[in-house]
């Protein structure tokens, strides 16, 4: 725009202008990049915010860190979560027992479901506990290479598709800035980066295997995580809360899971341990 100019409002950019302009060297390198099976180096670099959560302020672990990605990263990861979530779900891949992110299912619905399980084992006069869990820094967990094994044995990701997730996921760096200090740029060897638009999905993926690997009827929420277990007696229900803590429990946040156990025939059974979590009693399913 030239100041002072008569046609200066004219001359104004409108985001439709910008649209036109841009969206057509957008296509020609996001097929560029599907077709060669590459991520762009320059849109895995995240500004990393850090965002109190509660507590002294002083500990780190006190901070959720959001990835702060550019807007050109943002439109091509909505191209293709789109067509990741619609391969799965016309496949019936998930999990039905993952409700977080998934269209026609919600809180609401994962909260039902796990009233009217615990209902039935109740009524069927079986002991019933849950485990209410929080995995420690999910998105941080995940291990690329299990990812990419899980993408390509379970799921059928293969060839162009698996080498752009690969790609997607490897070689990724992040940096902070703290009161107009820019840290050194770091490196990033696992995890996906949080509020990216395919972390949710991706962290799905990779734990969608785990109703297959206990004997705990889990409801999923992405990363929240309710499991109910019941038997005929308190000493049934330890062993498989002790054969699932050796195998899982490493992996939630000891301080926020908690064990609830559900009263039948109004006799209260003993407690079920979970490391130092004890069983809360309840007359009722919540």
């Amino acid at each position: 725009m030239i100041e002072g100019s008569k046609d200066s409002e004219s001359s104004l950019v409108s985001n439709k202008n910008v649209n036109e302009i841009l969206s057509p060297f957008l296509v020609q390198i996001f097929n560029i990049c599907i077709r060669e099976g590459t991520y762009p180096q320059s849109l895995k670099c995240a500004q990393v915010v850090p965002i109190y959560k509660g507590g002294p302020k002083d500990l780190c672990t006190n901070y959720r860190p959001i990835s702060l990605l550019s807007p050109i990263n943002k439109i091509f990861e909505k191209l293709i979560y789109s067509r990741l979530y619609t391969y799965l779900e016309q496949n019936s891949m998930l999990s039905s027992h993952q409700y977080g992110f998934r269209l026609d299912l919600s809180t609401t619905l994962a909260i039902y479901d796990m009233q009217e399980n615990i209902r039935e084992n109740l009524e069927n006069g079986f002991i019933t506990c849950t485990i209410f869990c929080d995995l420690s820094k999910a998105f941080d967990t995940i291990d690329h290479d299990v990812l990419l094994w899980k993408l390509n044995n379970f799921f059928g990701i293969r060839d162009l598709t698996l080498k752009l997730l690969a790609s997607y996921l490897q070689g990724r760096q992040q940096y902070t800035v703290i009161d107009g200090c820019t840290s050194a740029t770091l490196n990033i060897t696992q995890g996906v980066p949080q509020s990216s638009l395919l972390s949710p999905l991706l962290f799905a993926l990779y734990i969608n295997d785990l109703p297959s690997t206990t004997k705990l009827t889990p409801t999923l929420f992405a990363d929240d995580t309710v499991l109910s277990i019941s038997g005929s007696n308190s000493t049934e229900l330890q062993s498989i809360v002790d054969t699932f803590r050796a195998a899982w429990f490493r992996q939630f946040l000891q301080k926020k899971t908690a064990v609830f156990g559900c009263l039948t025939n109004a006799v209260a059974p003993p407690p079920i341990v979970l490391e130092s979590c004890s069983a809360a009693q309840t007359d009722r399913p919540v």
